[in-house]
């Protein structure tokens, strides 16, 4: 299931806190977006008709999907917002230069799963743009300290970065967006989260190139 939901208290409440006064402790913002992926073949009798379920035959396809474009794309605007200072998801996707990164980010990412499962590309240019609606919706209120925490494991093997780059590259497409997203998230420096500190640590001990290799699993000259 894909989707958000969170609860706050007070006035600390998730998006209606800055645009409603009257917040409670119950108070709880959803967006409206709602999607199920079941596999057919593990239904047991006649599934139900519910909104928002897809029943499919190829569940590992849209879990991928979900993963390497949904994923990928919140981690890339994170890091990528970052480096520039913002605070929320949606600030950093106003900055149309992090927009532009970040979406070409996920079409290399979205070529890659085209190719590997057979998606129509009009299909998944559409989900790309509904996920980046739905990153730039300010009432969210998400942050980029939230998304990009634990920076070593999203950017380990089989994550958010080296899967996708590393499929990419298998088919000979591009990845010049998901290595500069990637490289942005070595930049990421939260002093709440301890693995900052680590990927610094690494990078000062065995040089950049040995611990790309090393955080992300990748060790491919070409792309390292």
């Amino acid at each position: 299931v894909s989707g958000t939901l969170r609860k706050k208290r007070g006035r600390e409440a998730l998006g209606v806190a800055s645009h409603n006064s009257k917040a409670t402790i119950w108070d709880v913002a959803a967006e409206a977006f709602h999607e199920c992926n079941v596999e057919r073949s593990a239904w047991v009798g006649e599934p139900p008709q519910l909104s928002g379920m897809h029943l499919t035959d190829e569940l590992e396809a849209h879990i991928e999907r979900k993963l390497f474009t949904l994923n990928t794309g919140h981690c890339a605007t994170a890091y990528l917002g970052h480096l520039k200072g913002y605070v929320t998801i949606a600030e950093a996707l106003a900055d149309e230069r992090i927009f532009g990164l970040v979406r070409g980010a996920m079409r290399q990412s979205g070529e890659a799963l085209i190719r590997k499962f057979g998606f129509g590309r009009a299909q998944h240019a559409a989900y790309i743009d509904s996920v980046l609606r739905r990153f730039r919706n300010p009432w969210l209120r998400d942050t980029v300290a939230r998304v990009g925490h634990d920076p070593a494991r999203k950017l380990s093997a089989p994550l958010y970065f080296s899967y996708p780059i590393t499929l990419a590259a298998g088919y000979g497409l591009a990845v010049d967006k998901l290595a500069l997203a990637a490289a942005a998230a070595l930049h990421f420096d939260d002093p709440a989260d301890g693995q900052c500190a680590e990927i610094r640590e690494t990078i000062a001990r065995i040089g950049l190139p040995a611990a790309v290799r090393r955080i992300t699993g990748i060790d491919d000259d070409r792309l390292v």
